[in-house]
This record gives structure tokens, sequence and C-alpha cells, in this order.
């Protein structure tokens, strides 16, 4: 099994180098046809073009993550400034829960101070009228 894969590694290295041999002697060779000079050509081009599209993805990229931080940074701040604002509406809604409750209280003191005036102005005033009563019942007999 170790074999095999020792062979097919020889093989695959031996093809690799025949590969390279190959290349090298077409770049290398003297001959330079209207062919291969316009093929080279093209291939300059569309390595040029292929390296203008990955410089400008690549800056396309870097806005994009700096857009991304600001991003985040404003959402940093803004979650700061929303708990800072819950805390203070926490503040202020036990201040006005309990102005409710005392409130609540002055309205029941206010009803009963109400109701116990109007029995001190009956009583008042039966008084008055057993007063004057008795003095013209009194008066009259």
């Amino acid at each position: 099994m170790q074999e095999r894969r020792a062979k097919t590694g020889a093989q695959k290295a031996k093809s690799k180098t025949a590969a390279e041999e190959e290349v090298r002697k077409e770049l290398f060779s003297t001959e330079a046809t209207p062919q291969t000079v316009r093929q080279r050509k093209t291939q300059e081009q569309a390595a040029q073009n292929v390296t203008e599209s990955l410089l400008e993805l690549r800056q396309m990229m870097h806005s994009q993550v700096k857009q991304s931080e600001d991003t985040m940074h404003v959402l940093v701040g803004s979650s700061s400034k929303i708990t800072e604002v819950k805390s203070e509406m926490d503040t202020i809604s036990s201040g006005v829960q309990v102005s409710h409750r005392l409130i609540t209280k002055l309205n029941r003191r206010e009803i009963t101070d109400r109701l116990l005036i109007l029995l001190a102005a009956i009583f008042f005033f039966g008084v008055v009228l057993y007063i004057i009563r008795k003095r013209l019942i009194g008066w009259l007999i």
C-alpha cells in the first residue's frame, strides 16, 4: 500500500516537473511568433484585469469593514445611553408610584374632611335651631 503511494507520489512529481519544464521552454524560447506575442499580451491583460478587480474588491471590503466598525461604535454608544435612560426612568417611575399613592391618600382624606365638615355644619345648625326653638317657645309661653 505504501509502495503504491510512493510510486504515485513519484509519478506526480515527475509529471509536475515535466509540465514545468515544458512551460519554461515555451517561455524562454527565442521564437516569438505573432500568435505567442498576442497570446502573452492577452494573458498579461487578463492578469492585469484580475489584479485591478482584486484591488477594487479589497478597497470595497476595507470600506465595508470601516463602516461596520463605525456602526458598532454608534451602537455601543447608543446602548450606554439607553442604559442610562432606563435607570433614570426606573427612578422617575418609582417617584411617580410614590406620588400616586400619596395623591390617593390625600383624596381619601379630602373626602373624609368634607364629610366631617358636613356633619359639623349639620350639628351646628341643629344646635342653632334647638336654641332658637327653646328661646322662642320659652319666650312665647
